[in-house]
């Protein structure tokens, strides 16, 4: 069950805030959720899993590892 909570914060604080959120492509209510987590969990799972989760990076549907593996590897040896 999602619940609405009101803070108050300083000001510049929340446009700090606001710009690392775009910036990171989260929402601020998101990066309050995941810091109150992990105050209240002793297991640091969820925030860990969505660690690994912002890391990733999307591939091209037609990127061919071997290729770029060959061609790195005729780079650095040749």
């Amino acid at each position: 069950m999602v619940k609405k909570l009101t803070l108050t914060v300083d000001e510049s604080t929340i446009e700090k805030a606001k710009i690392y959120a775009q910036n990171t492509g989260r929402s601020l209510s998101g990066i309050v959720e995941n810091y109150l987590k992990t105050l209240v969990f002793e297991d640091n799972e969820i925030e860990i899993e969505e660690n690994i989760a912002r890391l990733s990076i999307q591939l091209p549907e037609n990127f061919d590892e071997d290729k770029e593996l060959r061609e790195y590897l005729e780079k650095k040896h040749f």
